[in-house]
């Protein structure tokens, strides 16, 4: 995946990179921490193959930080990891109030349909339904109020396949009325699900990235974000190996080898 990607981006919250205690590193550089509230962080870090996550119990856990996008956008990107722990559960990542007008975000419903909502006061959105399956979901929902029509002004892609949405109101130019992030929350509701690797973007990313950060698979993005070091090792012909001695007065006082 090109490093282009992360062109526009605000903030990155990546669990997958392991525990934190009670921060949520934005990996971003943004400087954008997210604070774990009513969560304990010795429980709800949990571990799997695929890297850490956060665990959230649909009562009032929620991970609150803020974004740099301004208020009234015209373009924005919003994007997570998902895994629900049963089909009558919800799970919810939120940019904007967490009330339910002047908010962009993703709910998954019991009813196993997806609502992406982007709305000023209008209380618009587009639904897809999505099949139950006891494993993790990508979900990318890009804005772009700039366009002509609800299904280009938001799409929205599941595991990197572009979805119909089935849409209503009309999708406004202008969105979003605070600068807060909620992960876990949104519109008075609390996901019930295991939530990995958040990160917006200021402006819509298009169907090949979308493909593309999918396909980097859960953990990918931070990865991205944080190259691991490289050590290198090699190996030296015994024949180009010399010894050599310190002596004083006849006696040995040190050595090594080149």
């Amino acid at each position: 995946m090109s490093r282009n990607i992360l062109q526009g981006l605000v903030g990155a919250w990546c669990p997958s990179l392991g525990p934190s205690g009670y921060t949520l590193l934005d990996r971003s550089g943004r400087g954008n921490h997210g604070s774990l509230t009513n969560m304990d962080a010795g429980t709800d870090w949990v571990g799997s193959p695929g890297g850490w996550a956060l665990d959230f119990d649909g009562v009032n856990d929620k991970v609150t930080s803020t974004h740099q996008m301004g208020t009234g956008i015209e373009k924005a990107t919003l994007a997570f990891w998902a895994k629900k722990p049963a089909s009558d559960t919800i799970a919810i990542c939120s940019i904007g109030s967490e009330s339910f007008n002047s908010r962009f975000h993703i709910s998954w419903f019991s009813d196993s349909e997806v609502y992406c909502t982007c709305e000023n006061g209008s209380g618009t959105f587009g639904n897809v339904t999505l099949t139950y399956a006891a494993s993790w979901f990508y979900f990318v929902l890009s804005y772009n109020g700039g366009q002509s029509t609800n299904a280009t002004r938001l799409r929205l892609f599941i595991n990197g396949t572009q979805r119909t949405l089935a849409f209503t109101g009309t999708i406004p130019s202008t969105a979003i009325s605070s600068n807060v992030v909620a992960i876990g929350a949104g519109s008075g509701r609390y996901a019930t699900a295991q939530i990995d690797d958040v990160a917006i973007w200021n402006r819509d990313v298009s169907p090949v990235e979308a493909s593309g950060i999918y396909n980097m698979g859960r953990g990918g993005l931070g990865r991205l974000l944080t190259p691991q070091r490289r050590s290198y090792a090699f190996r030296v012909p015994a024949a180009a190996v010399k010894s050599y001695l310190f002596v004083n007065r006849g006696q040995v006082i040190g050595g090594g080898t080149l």
